[in-house]
């Protein structure tokens, strides 16, 4: 079985293909099925929402079953930031250093650093079946990098 993935992130391409190929699932990336010249908005409010969004947008293009994720991280001190927001936290084309700084300064003074790394999996397949999963890992942000 052969399953695109909504992701232009070669690391967690290895990852996927890696989780799945035990049970003959076979995944290639959006651009080797044909559709890189696609731009998805990552525009949700939710982890769920964007991954949702990415995974009906190739479906819907390729007729193909999908999987996307979204994720990030979940700050308690800051109302839950930088959540969907967390790759481009410092601006649109900020590097994890970026959005580290940022977020040290933030919680500067702040002793209450508890935090959790959002992860959500969602799955849409060509006969009209979705799935969306979402893990949580606690845990507390650092005083340094």
């Amino acid at each position: 079985m052969m399953m695109i993935a909504a992701t232009k992130n070669a690391h967690k391409l290895k990852e996927i293909n890696e989780i799945l190929n035990p049970f003959q699932i076979d995944v290639v990336s959006a651009e080797e099925a044909g559709w890189s010249h696609i731009e998805i908005t990552e525009d949700g409010e939710t982890f769920e929402e964007n991954s949702m969004k990415k995974a009906e947008t190739i479906m819907r293009l390729s007729k193909k079953d999908v999987i996307a994720d979204d994720s990030g991280l979940s700050v308690q001190a800051l109302g839950g930031q930088p959540g969907v927001y967390s790759a481009r936290f410092s601006g649109e084309h900020a590097t994890d250093k970026d959005n580290n700084i940022k977020l040290l300064s933030m919680l500067e003074g702040i002793s209450e650093r508890s935090a959790k790394f959002v992860s959500v999996i969602s799955l849409v397949f060509s006969d009209g079946r979705k799935i969306s999963v979402r893990g949580e890992c606690s845990g507390r942000i650092a005083y340094e990098e």
